[in-house]
Formats: structure tokens, sequence, C-alpha cells
């Protein structure tokens, strides 16, 4: 055997002997979890000696768990090691969704969501200066799921510079929130016990009349919110019919009442020259003028007549709905991708990012395609009016059965005092510019109508962020 085949094989003894150590620690690290977790200890104590015993694993590794609020759907810290206090305390309440992060995202998607680089992924697009700023490069998370795919939080391992897993990385992160998930279902069957047990010492008396008030009072309250949303409904119904009647009329009033004035003004004009004409002193200066002041006139007319013309056609819009007919299957990728191209012209310092699963839908293909070229349209006019260059995510993912769309930008955004206002008919902040304000109104319609959908716009901490959710099967 040659000197440098005994070298390799001794660093191959090594590396095994090395491995087995680790193996044999995490082993131990496992067992003082669950030995804490048979001796009753508090959840946050458990789960923070996980995050301590996680870095033995490898000293690059920062680590923590975040809750899950199943009622708000935000996360919360609960543990964590080595992470900067503010760090945590800013993730306390962050709303998961599709490409709100990585932990976000997991915890949407219910998968495990590795990030190399916060600095080019898209799911940190938003949010990437919170991170970097706590010298944080990469961040892969793991979803907690429990029995009946419950969801408890989830956990993440960070570290400084861009990191790629693997095998064995991916397989101790399973590991690690797998514990944690035992470690969940056991605080939360605890709380259970706990709490029969509470119930178990009150009287059947005093059971009963709890229960009976308690029915009392539902009911009621159920009585006054059906009430109370029937009002809700009518009063939104007759405020949407109110506000596009009027709307429209404020609308179409002003250059039809333009038209009107420049055809009495060129009428007025005929007769002025046919008077003339009968009374023989007529001028070359005054029928160029009268001629001049005539084509203004009708110059003034067609416009005005375009531009309700153009309204009109706006206006029919809004109840635009497609037969089922008309739906054809189609990759939703592939729509993305056809719309970056069709942009792409607009300037290359504007960037549209995909992230998109191998989503398959059988809707309307044009409805959807008049959707996001508007929401882009939108941001090209008014996100990036004042920018030089900016970029727009779009991330597509299946929860349940909903198709989810995540449209956000990091232009300028929309005012707080002009948010409840955005899907509103006729409203717009660039009515100068020759803006209708039914942009907004029209996707939503769209939404609502052709896919039985919804649109909403959701907190960002710059630019916009809108969500579509579109059914994966419409109702016949």
């Amino acid at each position: 055997m040659t000197e440098l085949q005994q070298s390799s094989k001794l660093e191959l003894l090594e590396r095994e002997i090395d491995l087995l150590k680790k193996t044999k620690g995490l082993e131990q690290d496992r067992n003082e979890v669950l030995r804490m977790v048979a001796q009753g200890a508090e959840i946050e104590d458990v789960l923070n000696t996980l995050c301590h015993n996680t870095q033995r694993y490898n000293e690059k590794i920062l680590c923590s768990v975040l809750r899950f609020d199943a009622k708000n759907k935000t996360l919360h810290p609960i543990a964590s090691a080595s992470l900067p206090k503010y760090y945590c305390d800013a993730l306390d309440g962050v709303h998961i969704g599709a490409g709100i992060g990585s932990c976000g995202t997991a915890a949407y998607t219910k998968k495990r969501v590795i990030v190399e680089d916060i600095n080019t992924h898209p799911y940190w697009m938003q949010y990437k200066k919170l991170p970097l700023r706590a010298g944080l490069q990469a961040c892969w998370s793991e979803p907690i799921i429990g029995g009946d795919k419950q969801l408890f939080g989830t956990f993440a391992l960070y570290y400084e510079t861009p990191t790629s897993p693997t095998k064995e990385d991916i397989h101790f992160i399973e590991v690690c929130a797998n514990l944690a998930a035992v470690v969940f279902e056991n605080a939360a069957t605890r709380k259970k016990l706990l709490d029969v047990n509470h119930l178990l010492g009150q009287t059947i008396d005093q059971r009963n009349q709890e229960l009976e008030l308690a029915n009392i009072e539902l009911a009621a309250t159920l009585s006054q919110q059906n009430e109370r949303h029937q009002n809700n409904v009518n009063l939104g119904k007759v405020s949407t019919t109110k506000n596009l009647i009027i709307g429209f009329a404020h609308e179409i009033n002003t250059p039809i009442g333009i038209a009107l004035t420049a055809i009495t003004t060129a009428e007025n004009q005929f007769k002025q020259l046919s008077q003339l004409l009968n009374e023989g002193r007529i001028s070359r200066n005054k029928v160029e003028k009268l001629s001049n002041s005539v084509t203004e006139a009708i110059s003034l007319n067609q416009r005005s007549l375009t531009r309700t013309a153009q309204l009109l056609s706006k206006f029919n819009e809004v109840n635009f709905e497609l037969d089922a007919e008309h739906r054809s299957p189609f990759y939703l990728h592939d729509l993305f991708s056809k719309l970056k191209g069709n942009f792409r012209h607009q300037s290359d310092e504007f960037k549209i990012e995909i992230v998109c699963e191998d989503i398959k839908l059988a809707h309307s293909e044009s409805a959807l395609w008049q959707v996001m070229c508007q929401l882009i349209e939108n941001t090209l006019t008014h996100g990036f009016k004042e920018k030089s260059s900016g970029t727009i995510s779009m991330v597509a993912t299946v929860n349940e059965n909903s198709i989810v769309i995540i449209y956000q930008d990091n232009g300028c955004g929309i005012a707080t005092i002009n948010k409840s206002m955005v899907f509103e008919p006729f409203y717009t902040t660039e009515r100068n510019g020759g803006r209708l304000g039914l942009g907004l109104n029209i996707v939503e319609n769209i939404l609502t109508t052709t896919f039985q959908g919804k649109i909403l716009l959701l907190p960002a901490p710059i630019g916009v962020r809108f969500e579509i959710t579109i059914p994966v099967e419409l109702s016949k």
C-alpha cells in the first residue's frame, strides 16, 4: 500500500470516527430533550435546549423556533440560539404566506424551504434588510408538523454565509423538526389534560348552568351577527351600485358636456358665416377665422367623444365574465413567462422574477392574463414612476383546494390614506394623466365573477403586495 493510499484511508477513517461521535452526541442531545419533556419542563425551556444542542452539530449554525398562531395566521419566536434579540423581536407576529421569507413560506406551504442566499432569493426581496443587518446570509426552514398534519411552527437554521445543505443537513433538520413536533404535541396534550381536570372539578349543576347561559348568549350573538351581516351585505350592494353610477355619471358627463359645447360653438359659427354670406359682407380673413374656430370645435368634439367611447369600453369590462366554454387547460408558469417576455421591452432596469410550482389550470387564460397585465401596468405607472429600476415578483403555490398567487414589487407603495379605496371604481391618483381609475376594480371583478376568487392588498414593508386566491376547481 502506497503512502498516498494510507493517508487517504486514514482521512476516511477520521471522518467516520467524527461522524460516529457526532451521531452519538446527537443521540444524547435528543435523549436530554425527551427527558425534559417527560419531567414536565416548560416548553420554552425544552425548545431552547433543543436549539442550543443543535449548535453542537455545527458551530456555524444559528437556530430558532417560531410558534404558529392558527387563529391569526402568524408566527412568534419561542426559542433561539445565538440570534440577536432585535431580530427575534422583529419576527414576532409576522403573517405566514407564500414569498414571506423562509419561515413564512414554509409555514404557509407546509413544505421545507431552502434559501441558500438571502441576497438574491425572491422570498426575501421585501425583508432582506433585517437578516443582512444581523449578518445572516442563508436560511433553511422546516415546518414543524404533528399528528393530523397540524402545524405547530417552524424550525430554522441560519448561516452567516451563503450555504447549500448536504444530505446529512437535510436529515438533521428533519430530525430536529420532528423532535420539536413531539415537544409541541406533549405540551398541547398536557394543556388538554389540565383543562379536562379543571372542568371535572366543577359541579354538574355549575356546568349545566354555565352551558345554559352560554347557549342563550350564543343564540343572541348569532342572531345579532346574522342581522348585522345581512344589513352589511345590503348596504354594501347599495353603496357599490351608488358609487358606480355616480362615478360613471360624473366621468361621462364631462366629455359629453365638452362635446355639446363644441357642437354648439360650431353651429353658431356656421350661422354667423351663413349670415355674412347672405349680407354679402364676407372677407377672406373673416372666413379663415371662422373656419379655424369651427375646425377647433370639431376637433375638441372628436376628442371628447373618443374619450366617452373609451370610458364606455372600460365600463363594459366591469361586467367581464367568461363562460365555461372559454376555459382551457394551461400551465401557470408558462403564462408568467409570457408576461415576463411581453413586458421585457419596457426597460432592462425593471425585472420580473417568477417562483411557480408545476400548476396546471383549467380556467380562462385570457382573463388571468388581463388581471396580471393590469397589476404589472399599475406597478410600472405608479410604483416605479420615480424609480430608475425595480423588481416585480410573482410567487404561485397550491394551498389545499386553492391556488394562491402573491404579486409584489419594491416600488414606492400606496399611501395609507389610499389603501382602502384602491378597488373602488373611478378612483385614481393620476386623473390628470388620463387615468380612469377602473384598473383594479376590473381586476377584482374578473377574479370574483370569472374565477370565483378574490384579491387582497396585504401589508408590506416596501412596495405593494397583493394576494390572489383562485379555487383549483370552479363550481358549475
